[in-house]
C-alpha cells in the first residue's frame, strides 16, 4: 500500500484502526513486554505518536525495543498496515504518563479516548488508550 498514515491534525478513525492492527501484531508476533499502548498528541509539533510503554526500555534500552518493533513490521504482510516505525515511540514504564494511566485506571482498560483528560495529576491534551495492563 503506497499510503502514509496522517499523523498531524486531529486523531482520525483511520489512525485508531491502524493502531489497533499494530497492537495486535505486536502482541501476536513478538515477545515484547508491553504495559500500555496509546496514541499521544504532541501539541507543539502537532504530531501524533503511538506510544509503546515497556519495562524493556529500562532493562534493555530503547534501541533494543525499536529493533523488536522493526522485526514486527518486517513480519506484517505487505499492504496490511500503513503505519511505520516512525509513527511509534517507546517509553519506559517509569514515565509519569504511564504511572498516571495505571493509577487512573485501576483495572485493565481498553479503547478509551483521552481528550483533555486529567490522569491523576497528569493532563493529557488528547490521546487514545488502546490498552493498559495492570497485572505485570
Amino acid at each position: 500500500m503506497d499510503q502514509e498514515i496522517l499523523v498531524k491534525g486531529p486523531l482520525t478513525k483511520e489512525m485508531i484502526r491502524e493502531g489497533e492492527k499494530f497492537v495486535r501484531y505486536v502482541d501476536e508476533l513478538s515477545d515484547l513486554d508491553v504495559h500500555a499502548y496509546f496514541w499521544m498528541h504532541d501539541i507543539e509539533a502537532d504530531d501524533w505518536y503511538l506510544v509503546v510503554a515497556s519495562p524493556e526500555v529500562q532493562t534493555k534500552g530503547p534501541g533494543e525495543v525499536y529493533k523488536k518493533l522493526q522485526t514486527v513490521f518486517a513480519k506484517i504482510p505487505k499492504g496490511q498496515t500503513i503505519m511505520t516505525l516512525e509513527d511509534v515511540t517507546v517509553i519506559g514504564t517509569y514515565r509519569r504518563v504511564v504511572k498516571a494511566l495505571k493509577k487512573t485506571f485501576k483495572k485493565y482498560q481498553k479503547g478509551i479516548r483521552l481528550k483533555k483528560y486529567g490522569l491523576n495529576g497528569y493532563f493529557m491534551e488528547d490521546g487514545y488508550l488502546y490498552e493498559i495492563k495492570k497485572k505485570r
